[in-house]
């Protein structure tokens, strides 16, 4: 008599922590919060004639989608550099690269949010730069790989570091747009002085100058009232000590080393 095979009972999942439970519900309202990346999918691939497309979105939604990760209302722009990073993604000469890999430096381009065009360029370099180290990183780690292969690859990562950093921070000044912050901590005004607060601008000669109170509507004038100064009487006053002889001698000659 053959034995009837028992049903599987799939384990219950433990219950979630409270750390857990509020991870889970911080992550989701961040997820919320922030607009959905766009996703494409690949048509016509004929070789290396491919083409990419929305991936089940509307074609029109999908396209605005698309231009905005790229800072840009021109849909030609958001195609060029789109190809641009796809062809910077590691894959076979006789194939295109896959459609998650396109997605996720689309993704990435989509968390850097750029603002503009000049954003958009240096945020699709930061991604195939970002692409690149790790190809070389990967390389270099490869089982057999030779000693001058690795020093090789490791070399190329680090430079390839510094030029991220470089881009990180041309891309943070280019978004501050050279605008300078200056917090005044404290303010000593002496008697009959005044002090402005307001923006405080570099001039041509690269000191700090302060701005035309005028055009700083918030600027606000420190001023204190005068206080009449407070003389020391010393009706006394002392005497100064004569020098020995009556300061009728002549002064010695200088001596010359």
């Amino acid at each position: 008599m053959a034995k009837t095979a028992k049903p599987l009972v799939s384990a219950k999942p433990p219950a979630l922590t409270e750390a857990e439970k509020k991870a889970l519900s911080d992550h989701l309202h961040r997820r919320q919060s922030r607009p959905t990346a766009p996703k494409v999918k690949i048509e016509g691939n004929k070789g290396n004639n491919w083409n990419l497309g929305p991936d089940g979105a509307d074609p029109a939604v999908w396209q605005a989608m698309l231009e905005r990760a790229f800072g840009t209302t021109e849909g030609a722009i958001a195609d060029l550099l789109l190809s641009a990073m796809a062809t910077t993604i590691w894959s076979d000469a006789k194939n295109p690269p896959s459609v998650p890999a396109i997605n996720s430096v689309l993704a990435m381009m989509h968390g850097i949010n750029p603002a503009d065009e000049i954003e958009a360029m240096a945020a699709s370099q930061m991604v195939s730069l970002h692409l690149a180290t790790m190809e070389c990183l990967k390389r270099a780690q490869l089982s057999g790989q030779t000693f001058d292969g690795r020093d090789m690859n490791l070399h190329h990562a680090a430079r390839l570091t510094r030029a991220f950093t470089a881009q990180v921070e041309a891309l943070s000044r280019y978004r501050g747009k050279g605008q300078q912050k200056v917090v005044v901590e404290h303010v000593h005004v002496h008697s009959g002085g005044q002090a402005i607060v307001g923006t405080v601008a570099p001039n041509a000669g690269g000191r700090g100058t302060p701005s035309n109170s005028e055009d700083q509507p918030h600027a606000q004038t420190i001023t204190h009232e005068p206080v009449a100064p407070v003389w020391c009487q010393n009706e006394a006053r002392d005497a100064v000590p004569v020098t020995r002889g009556g300061g009728t001698e002549a002064l010695p000659d200088a001596r010359w080393g």
